[in-house]
């Protein structure tokens, strides 16, 4: 699982982003989902621990993209995921899949508690192209 650290001058944020975000240098996903997650400040180590212990799971189950925190700012609690998908279709399948499987329900289970609140966005990226810097 890439997980990436903001530096404080922002200057890695773009290029890691862009580069997190493409298939290829040829291809643009179709749809990119941006969760960001807002921890309880006492559950941060924890649930980035759960992270790392069940990136094998994501990996398998999941188009994860990388995960991003910022280490200034108002938020420093906040944690942000990238997805990639094809379509909405692609989406909903692999979501169900993925909320099926017991291991990924573990995971839930044990890293809801240092969840405060989740924020979704879905972006359509057809209409432009990514490029890999």
């Amino acid at each position: 699982m890439p997980l990436v650290r903001l530096l404080r001058d922002g200057s890695t944020a773009l290029p890691a982003c862009m580069r997190a975000l493409a298939t290829s240098a040829s291809s643009t996903p179709g749809l990119v989902e941006v969760r960001e997650y807002t921890l309880k400040p006492e559950g941060v180590a924890d649930f980035l621990q759960l992270c790392k212990e069940y990136a094998g799971v994501r990996a398998s189950l999941l188009p994860f993209k990388g995960a991003f925190t910022a280490d200034v700012g108002s938020c420093l609690h906040r944690m942000t995921h990238f997805y990639t998908y094809d379509s909405f279709d692609q989406r909903d399948d692999v979501r169900a899949k993925a909320a099926a499987d017991p291991r990924w329900k573990e995971f839930i289970r044990l890293s809801r508690p240092h969840v405060q609140f989740q924020v979704g966005y879905k972006l359509w990226t057809q209409a432009f192209r990514l490029t890999v810097l």
